[in-house]
């Protein structure tokens, strides 16, 4: 299991005994906090690590990581706020929640395509060949 700590520190963790087994430094500087910590999913050979902008100026990104090396191999620009990334196949998903959006990038070219989907995208699981996603349902309604 890998977790994000430390604000620039990937650790692997032995999911039987909670032991550190691997811990990759991304850098010197914090790349993420408690509030927007990044989030990792795996999708082929790499670690997906959500990096949020140092400020509303610039996009969150998406960083494709060796976990062998740390290398950081691929930065793909996503919408600001997200969720876990999935993978699926041939693709990384990931819901952005500011923009409501879903993105959908293609792990073997690095490409990310704007998926249209409902209001309020909050999740996402894959299952019996399809994507699932979850929407947060507001409690304020229209009328």
């Amino acid at each position: 299991m890998w977790v994000a700590g430390d604000g620039n520190v990937l650790s692997r963790l032995n999911g039987a005994t909670g032991e550190e087994e691997a811990a990759l430094q991304l850098g010197t500087e914090q790349l993420f906090a408690l509030r927007n910590a990044g989030f990792i999913g795996i999708a082929g050979d790499s670690l997906c690590l959500t990096v949020p902008p140092p400020d509303a100026r610039f996009p969150e990104e998406l960083w494709r990581i060796d976990p062998r090396t740390g290398d950081v191999v691929a930065v793909i620009p996503i919408p600001t706020d997200a969720t876990p990334p999935l993978a699926d196949g041939e693709y990384l998903w990931v819901v952005t929640t500011v923009d409501q959006g879903l993105t959908r990038i293609d792990i073997n070219t690095n490409e990310s395509v704007a998926v249209d989907v409902d209001r309020f995208p909050w999740s996402l699981a894959a299952g019996a060949g399809s994507m699932w996603i979850g929407h947060h349902v507001s409690p304020l309604r229209d009328g």
